[in-house]
């Protein structure tokens, strides 16, 4: 199968190229909140009434942090502060952020980088995408985690409170390396250092674009759609992408997989090729192997169709060993 897909023509373009930009809206959802709920944004204790202007309010409170504190009403020129509970923001350069929303300020800051710790733990989705990926296609699996990634990024920019807009990203997060795995398994293995580093391009990109974007949109829910619409194009764009023809062969779809190579051989204009010959030697190392090794993370048994899981690479002391060090390197 090597023959075939190492060398690369018309029908690789599509795969190589959504795997070099496919990263491309990844860094807008990590750097995002820094700009929905900016640090450097300025706020102050709310003043009693409009009537008071907020030069005379910070006269008034004068040697007290007014950000957190106020002097209480009977008791200024003492100077005895308390805490308030409302704020007003200064709208000069952002028009809405989730501080304003939430109050995010003083001892409530840590909703901030708790909706924060929340994102990063939807990379833990891999867990669960990887074996979709592994059981139903790279394909089949790469779909799936961008209409969930498009619905909980839209459906973020609408959410009301803290829970429900951590919990949203957190699903908004689940998107693995769907474009980077099938990209792998559709090239040659000559060519698979060229792959790699063409999957770090698109983020590569973002990072340049991002900051143009948070330029000209200040309201975090217009800025939350935006962040949401890239994955919009590569939804559709999935639908110019063939499954992976290693998977067809390691999960024993031979007619499928001899159909897809004779799709890549017409394509790419190949000659000379025995598409039968060639899966036919793939059906026989199969055969004589009995278990085959998917690129991912379980194993399938080809004649009982037994599906292993990630629990499989910790049964016995070396494999355990390697698979933390292959993890935590």
């Amino acid at each position: 199968m090597e023959e075939i897909l190492d060398q690369t023509g018309p029908w690789h373009y599509p795969v190589l190229l959504l795997n070099a930009i496919g990263g491309f809206p990844y860094p807008w959802r990590v750097m995002s909140l820094q700009f929905m709920a900016p640090k450097d944004l300025n706020y102050w204790c709310a003043r009693p009434n409009d009537s008071i202007s907020l030069d005379d309010w910070r006269v008034a409170n004068d040697g007290v942090d007014l950000r957190c504190f106020v002097k209480k009403d009977d008791d200024i020129t003492n100077g005895t502060a308390v805490r308030c509970n409302s704020w007003e923001y200064d709208h000069s350069y952002y028009t809405r952020t989730l501080t304003e929303d939430w109050d995010a300020v003083c001892d409530r800051r840590w909703l901030v980088d708790s909706s924060q710790s929340f994102f990063m733990s939807g990379m833990l989705s891999t867990l669960v995408f990887s074996h979709i990926s592994d059981w139903y296609g790279r394909c089949t699996a790469l779909r799936i985690s961008l209409v969930l990634s498009l619905v909980t990024g839209f459906a973020a920019a609408s959410a009301s409170n803290f829970w429900a807009f951590s919990v949203l990203r957190m699903a908004n997060n689940a998107v693995g390396v769907g474009f980077f795995t099938l990209a792998v398994e559709s090239i040659g293995t000559s060519k698979r250092a060229m792959v790699s580093l063409s999957s770090e391009f698109g983020w590569f990109i973002g990072l340049i674009v991002y900051p143009v974007v948070v330029y000209y949109i200040r309201d975090w829910r217009v800025l939350q759609i935006v962040s949401a619409v890239p994955d919009v194009f590569l939804l559709l764009s999935t639908l110019f992408l063939d499954e992976s023809p290693k998977w067809l062969v390691s999960m024993g779809r031979f007619d499928k997989a001899k159909t897809l190579l004779s799709k890549i051989v017409q394509r790419n204009k190949l000659r000379n090729v025995d598409i039968a010959a060639i899966v036919k030697a793939a059906r026989e190392k199969i055969a004589a192997v009995g278990v085959v090794v998917v690129i991912g993370r379980m194993l399938v048994d080809a004649e009982n169709k037994i599906r292993g899981s990630v629990f499989d690479l910790f049964r016995g002391f070396i494999l355990a060993r390697t698979t933390l060090a292959c993890t935590l390197n």
